[in-house]
């Protein structure tokens, strides 16, 4: 199909590009996304002029999709059908190009009819245009890469503003979400009817589906499988999940390794590929796919029999009776990382994991964002089969905090900096199992060479460390001086001083109260870690978490501090509009000294008014003279280093607004020496009045920050016993990100 008439700058970019392709094959390379990417920038309009297939299916979502597609990709190739994919080529712009330049003639007409094409979810404002999908999966949305796709009604918002009217969704019934886009189209639902996997409430840090987005009270779930994957419905309103599902797994027999399906055409059952619970919805989803294709059950089943899960996201070795398994961890995507974990804790036998999950490409270019450790579920590790993680990387010392976050002892945690020694950590005598997570770009630079060596180790029967390593792993009870002061204090000897030091930290924040506003959704970034980082610094406060439809606490008494996180555009239209109520009572708070902290957007409900793209606003707080403006399709991201006093502060920035005018000097929390402070304009960042601190830097603000933290407890909070936790090795982390930070290369 061609959609106008082709210009000779496209005849020309077509030639160059198919030439390009060709010699990337002489040279033993997949024509991946760099044919397309090219075509694109010398003729931008190439994907509306080249010929589309007939039939296009496309997957889209979060997590699942390149499984789906490759699963999809699979089953028609069995049936002898010519079709187009881009397994190869990429899932944005670029890679749909090249795919398309692949199979078509010198004038840009396609040589197949069909196409599956996966699809990433915030491409489709440059696809959808151009290419309208028969058919459209969704397989889930969740946070994922908080620098690029911000949080999942951004996505949400993305997808139901350029789906085609003409095409037909493939929804996941269990995600209240995704299940309401575009609800004009027609659509189909899968799901999961078998009851015996799910939970009454969820586990998971993560839940962004809590509130109604209609109303702002809080979901009904009848089930949870995970995250926010479950039934729900609002008890104020009418938003709810869809009643049925036309696609439904109705048993997982793992004994068997077999999944009974119900679809309109009669039921049947498939081989299961994998026993996470993603593995099954992943097959659902390709089900209904390959059934709405009008592919026969007969084909179906016959293929699945053939499959397995792809290496390169699942392997198994099994050497001198130990095993060593591969499991992609999918870096910066803290739901499917958490799916993981999840899975290795109710794995039986005792346990070792390996993480070497930082980014590759940061790692060479910037400082990574590691809001999203925090965002990920590493309590599942906290079980007695875990024996051991070894923590490899950049972000060792990070991560290794993270992990003592989640309560698990530090004699369990070893961590180096080389990721490809931490298969010399690994202490084969205590586990049966090792499993190394990685992110899919490190398979080759690390994930592969772990293996391989904790192979040669297995094999050669080197089951103990060795001496050489043995530093690098702490035992119970310490070792050395240190050691025999902490037994000292144990056995109640001459270290009474040290006893009492001890219990005034562990009650540190008595008699103090702290009110979290709006947890539900007013966590997005790893917010949520501040909150936890302050329990573990102030053990003995009272922490009240006020729900979006509870009177707050502070409207009636006077808390030690007042906490309020990240949001959503929508959620923080919501939250303005509550708070107006409460302006003259959080004005005359702060005017009495009331310690209050407000982190990434939450700083803009003290302004004015908040302007929409469309140019409307939003009635703010008006605490103090300044605005921000919203540009949704501009994301800004800005790592940022600047002096509190003689404290020099770090974090990052990832945000759609700006704010204008400039706060005065005076009111300004930091001056900022590298990155961006209220605008790009600007080297003034945040609010500080009195103790009313707020800045726009998101994430684990506090656990970053390890001497302001200090300062913010004994000084602004009065807790003069206060100490930061994990306070050692919190500022091992800060010297690292700090020296990153200073170095001129180091960009965001």
């Amino acid at each position: 199909m061609s959609e106008n008439k082709k210009t000779f700058k496209f005849y020309a970019t077509l030639l160059g590009t198919k030439a390009l392709i060709r010699g990337l094959k002489l040279v033993g390379k997949n024509a991946t996304h760099v044919p397309g990417n090219k075509a694109v920038k010398i003729c931008p309009d190439f994907l509306k002029q080249i010929d589309k297939p007939e039939y296009v299916i496309g997957i889209t979502g979060t997590n699942g999709k390149t499984t789906v597609s490759n699963m999809v990709d699979d089953v028609l190739a069995d049936t002898k059908l010519q079709f187009i994919d881009n397994r190869f080529g990429g899932n944005i712009e670029s890679g749909v190009v090249s795919a398309f330049v692949k199979n078509s003639d010198m004038k840009g007409r396609m040589k197949k009819k069909y196409a599956v094409l996966e699809l990433d979810e915030r491409m489709t404002t440059r696809i959808f245009p151009h290419v309208k999908p028969r058919l459209l999966a969704v397989t889930n949305l969740f946070r994922d890469s908080y620098r690029r796709n911000a949080h999942s009604e951004y996505i949400f918002d993305i997808l139901n503003s350029t789906i085609p009217a003409e095409t037909k969704l493939i929804l996941n019934g269990e995600d209240p979400l995704s299940s309401h886009l575009a609800e004009n189209n027609k659509r189909v639902y899968f799901g999961i009817e078998d009851r015996s996997v799910y939970m009454d409430e969820t586990e998971n840090i993560i839940q962004d589906m809590t509130a109604c987005p209609k109303c702002g009270t809080r979901l009904k779930y009848d089930y949870i499988r995970y995250n926010h994957i479950g039934r729900a419905k609002c008890p104020a309103c009418d938003f709810s999940s869809p009643d049925h599902f036309d696609y439904a797994v109705e048993k997982i027999d793992t004994e068997k390794k077999r999944l009974y399906i119900r679809t309109p055409k009669g039921s049947f059952d498939i081989k299961l590929l994998g026993e996470n619970i993603t593995d099954v919805y992943n097959q659902i989803t390709a089900v209904a796919i390959l059934m709405e294709f009008k592919v026969s059950v007969k084909r179906i089943t016959e293929s699945f029999e053939k499959m397995e899960i792809a290496k390169s996201r699942f392997e198994e070795t099994e050497v001198n009776g130990k095993r060593i398994i591969m499991n992609t961890a999918k870096g910066q995507n803290p739901v499917a990382c958490s799916r993981v974990c999840d899975f290795i804790r109710k794995e039986e036998g005792n346990k070792a994991v390996v993480l070497v999950i930082d980014d590759y490409f940061d790692r060479k270019e910037t400082s990574e964002n590691i809001a999203w450790f925090f965002d990920t579920d590493f309590e599942f590790l906290n079980t007695p089969e875990v024996k051991q993680i070894v923590v490899g990387g950049r972000r060792h010392y990070d991560l290794k905090l993270r992990l003592l976050m989640a309560g698990i002892p530090e004699e369990k945690i070893a961590c180096i900096e080389d990721d490809a020694k931490t298969a010399e950590l690994v202490d084969l005598e205590a586990a049966d199992k090792v499993y190394i997570l990685y992110d899919v770009f490190t398979t080759d630079y690390f994930a592969n060479p772990i293996k391989k060596r904790l192979i040669e180790r297995a094999t050669a029967g080197e089951f103990a460390v060795s001496d050489d390593y043995k530093k690098y792993i702490k035992t119970p009870g310490g070792s050395g001086k240190n050691a025999a002061v902490k037994n000292a204090s144990v056995r109640g000897g001459a270290s009474t001083d040290i006893l009492s030091v001890n219990d005034k930290k562990n009650n540190a924040g008595s008699g103090k109260v702290i009110e979290v506003l709006y947890p539900e959704f007013c966590n997005l970034f790893g917010d949520s870690s501040n909150v936890k980082y302050l329990k573990q610094c102030l053990p003995g406060a009272e922490f009240r978490y006020t729900a979006f439809t509870d009177k707050p606490y502070f409207a009636d008494h006077k808390p030690d501090l007042i906490y309020l996180g990240a949001m959503t555009e929508r959620k923080q239209e919501m939250v303005a509009e509550k708070l107006l109520k409460y302006r003259d009572r959080l004005i005359a708070l702060r005017d009495e000294g009331a310690a209050m902290l407000f982190t990434s957007n939450a700083i803009e409900l003290l302004g004015k008014y908040i302007e929409k793209d469309d140019g409307s606003r939003i009635e703010c707080l008006g605490l103090y003279d300044f605005s921000a403006k919203r540009n949704m399709m501009n994301r800004l991201n800005s790592l940022v280093r600047g002096f509190y006093g003689e404290t020099e502060l770090i974090g990052f920035k990832t945000q759609f607004s700006e704010a204008t005018p400039l706060i005065p000097e005076r009111l300004s929390f930091f001056k900022v020496d590298k990155g961006m402070g209220m605008n790009k304009e600007s080297d003034l960042e945040g609010i500080h009045d009195k103790n009313l601190f707020a800045t726009y830097m998101v994430g684990p603000f506090l656990v970053l920050n390890p001497d302001f933290t200090k300062d913010f407890l004994q000084n602004v909070m009065g807790v003069k016993e206060a100490a930061p936790a994990f306070d050692k090795l919190a500022h091992k982390a800060y010297k690292v990100r700090l020296k990153e930070f200073h170095d001129p290369k180091c960009a965001y």
